[in-house]
């Protein structure tokens, strides 16, 4: 594959990172449902060392979302973070505008181990 010196840095990148391993294994893992940024990456990167695997997605997820397709000037990866909390039932906690506890007889929950 060689770089044409009429196109710009983006979609050059672009263009590359289409026939890349990893990106297309990140792009095709991402599309069906929510996974973890550990287990995504320990797919896509397999075989780096466990510390440097989520370092590596983090910068192959910003390539890909700066990099352009060369035909449509998308970009070859839309980046949606969502964070999921589950409910801790009895307790109530409230971090804004000041932190605040309580919670029912039936669950009871140190205080200190929520407010830290």
């Amino acid at each position: 594959m060689s770089l044409l010196s009429n196109e710009d840095a983006p979609k050059t990148i672009g263009r590359l990172l289409q026939s890349d391993r990893r990106s297309t294994d990140l792009r095709r893992g991402i599309t069906a449902n929510p996974r973890e940024v550990q287990k995504i990456a320990a797919r896509v990167f397999d075989d780096l060392a466990e510390g440097q695997r989520v370092p590596a997605l983090a910068e192959l997820v910003e390539l890909l979302v700066r990099a352009k397709d060369p035909l449509s000037d998308s970009a070859l990866l839309s980046t949606r973070y969502h964070l999921f909390l589950r409910s801790l039932e009895g307790a109530f906690v409230s971090y804004w505008p000041q932190k605040k506890y309580s919670s029912t007889d039936e669950h009871r929950i140190k205080k200190e181990q929520l407010l830290k």
